[in-house]
Order: structure tokens, then C-alpha cells, then sequence
């Protein structure tokens, strides 16, 4: 089976991007202790200071799902719908070069 990477664009209503950066920040310090997840770094868009993306790396299908369902996932999307201008995107690919660091 294949690693699935994720990525995810959010961006914070002005005044609410620390509120943003803190909550992503609790989503990533849980992310790297979960079974399965190879990657998951977020990014502060250059030229966009409240503009945020996570980019997930995945050993297969089954961890992105249990990561989906995770107690951090459900913080953060309880956060989200007070904090962004937008909806998220989120664009889910299949790993072409499959990352073969330590998980």
C-alpha cells in the first residue's frame, strides 16, 4: 500500500492567527507520536503571515484515517471553525517517492 500525503491550507481571520499557529502547533506535537505518521511539519506562508500549511506524510491509508479521528484532529477543528477567514483546503496524493525515514 502506498504512504498518502496530505496537505492543508488555512488562513487565520485577522487578530486570530497566534489563535492559529497554537493550535496547529498542539496538532503537530500529537501528530509525530501516532503510528504511521512519517510527516506532519506546518508552514507560515512567505509573503502571507496568516496564511498556514501542514503537510502530512502517512505509512498508508489506514494511519491518515486514524489520525482523522484523533483527539488532537477534533481540537483543532474545533478551533478552526472560530479562527479562519475560509474554509480549509485540503488535497490529499498518493507518495510517488515514498519517504523511508524513521516513523
Amino acid at each position: 500500500m502506498s504512504q498518502v500525503a496530505q496537505i492543508a491550507c488555512f488562513v487565520a481571520k485577522d487578530g486570530a492567527r497566534d489563535r492559529l499557529l497554537s493550535a496547529v502547533d498542539d496538532a503537530v506535537a500529537s501528530a509525530v507520536t501516532e503510528p504511521g505518521t512519517l510527516a506532519y511539519v506546518s508552514h507560515v506562508e512567505q509573503g502571507a503571515p496568516r496564511t498556514v500549511w501542514i503537510y502530512e506524510l502517512y505509512a498508508n491509508e489506514e494511519a491518515r484515517i486514524a489520525h482523522g479521528e484523533s483527539a488532537a484532529t477534533a481540537r483543532l477543528r474545533g478551533v478552526l471553525a472560530e479562527v479562519l477567514d475560509r474554509p480549509p483546503t485540503v488535497t490529499r496524493a498518493d507518495a510517488r517517492n515514498p519517504f523511508h525515514g524513521e516513523s
